[in-house]
């Protein structure tokens, strides 16, 4: 917009306050500024090191751009006491129209058992659910499920989530918003799967055990991909988690198809990590961890036209449709895995056609757009 069609607009907003109109990047105006608080863990690194801080470091970005924002980063405040002091006083300070709290489970349940007495406060929480271990939580009694009571309501990010709260009378409202990636330009041509060459294999994640590293393991043990190491590649891309690592790096110098490539930054680099992803032919997510929610990687890979081998396990089914963008197995078995990643091998041609499906899915979990439809109007 010129500067002269800038003034001639002014006077249609001069009923506005000035501190209740912004501009976004894209030239909208904002007559409705919310002030927000969100609280979750950000993290103060150039790198966000888990789905959390990716998640947190979006959302945070898509706010400030739309709203009044104050973010108050929860990373590491066990170590930092002073942390809960601060949100406490923000959160009863009544500054702010909406607080957003976006954490796992296990850092909010405190934070949620200290604000009981207040229902102004509570009424204005919305509590984005990070991962998928609430549920557990409350059915084996680590959290209470009267600490969520009065609360604006929990966003959580898959139907089988919302299926295991009502289960357990959660009297709260619940609204469903996935996981989201700014969808720019679609990365990877489905004609490399015509191409001769092994078969390659990705996992993006963090290397523990219940991640699945040690099933990926097994399952090129099996018999039926046990003589077929020269026809395939695995690379591991993640953090090495402490307690794992020597296990990992063992298992790994047994298998001469695998290699560990280090940590790929997808946040801050995602073109030349883009680039990368879109060299493989499937993606690896044998993953059997309590608290797994919707996971941001196989968003990844569909952005690089990359389908997913998944465990059938906690919301995986909500994102990965079987045979349309990938395959969903039974966990624990690694028969079914290799099963899997043998058909890769055997018919590149219908995993060619699952990843042109994969660029059609990954539309639809458009950072912008889910959050301008879905979490705008709960402000």
């Amino acid at each position: 917009m010129s500067k002269v069609r800038s003034r001639q607009r002014m006077p249609a907003l001069s009923a506005l306050s000035r501190s209740t109109v912004s501009k976004t990047a894209a030239g909208e105006i904002h007559a409705n500024r919310r002030r927000i608080l969100l609280v979750g863990a950000i993290g103060c690194a150039t790198s966000a090191v888990n789905g959390e801080q990716v998640k947190n470091r979006l959302l945070a970005g898509w706010l400030e751009n739309r709203h009044r924002l104050v973010r108050i980063d929860t990373d590491g405040w066990k170590r930092r006491p002073w942390v809960m002091a601060r949100i406490l006083l923000e959160v009863l300070s009544g500054r702010y129209d909406t607080i957003l709290v976006s954490a796992s489970s296990a850092s909010v349940h405190t934070l949620f058992q200290a604000l009981r007495p207040f229902r102004r406060a509570r009424a204005r929480i919305l509590y984005i659910v990070i991962g998928g271990y609430l549920p557990t939580g409350i059915r084996f009694g680590r959290y209470l499920a009267s600490s969520y009571a009065g609360l604006k309501g929990l966003i959580i990010e898959g139907d089988a989530l919302r299926r295991q709260l009502h289960s357990l009378r959660i009297e709260v409202p619940l609204h469903v918003i996935p996981n989201v990636k700014p969808i720019g330009r679609l990365h990877g041509d489905p004609a490399r799967y015509s191409h001769q060459g092994p078969t390659r294999f990705l996992f993006l994640g963090r290397m523990s055990e219940t991640k699945g590293t040690l099933s990926v393991m097994r399952a090129l043990g099996h018999r039926s991909l046990r003589n077929r190491a020269l026809d395939l590649e695995v690379d591991f891309y993640g953090t090495l988690e402490a307690g794992h690592t020597a296990d990992f790096l063992q298992a790994l110098s047994d298998h001469a198809c695998c290699a560990y490539k280090g940590y790929l930054d997808v946040t801050n680099d995602p073109k030349g990590s883009y680039e990368i992803i879109s060299g493989y032919h499937a993606m690896l997510f044998p993953t059997h961890w309590m608290g797994e929610g919707f996971p941001g990687v196989i968003l990844d890979a569909y952005l690089c036209g990359v389908p997913v081998i998944a465990t059938d396990w906690n919301m995986n089914r909500d994102v990965v449709k079987d045979g349309v963008t990938g395959r969903l197995i039974p966990g624990g078995d690694p028969g079914a895995l290799a099963a899997a990643m043998s058909s890769v091998m055997d018919d590149r041609e219908e995993w060619g056609r699952m990843s042109r499906s994969c660029h059609e899915a990954v539309r639809r979990f458009e950072l912008d757009s889910v959050l301008r439809n879905r979490l705008e109007p709960l402000l």
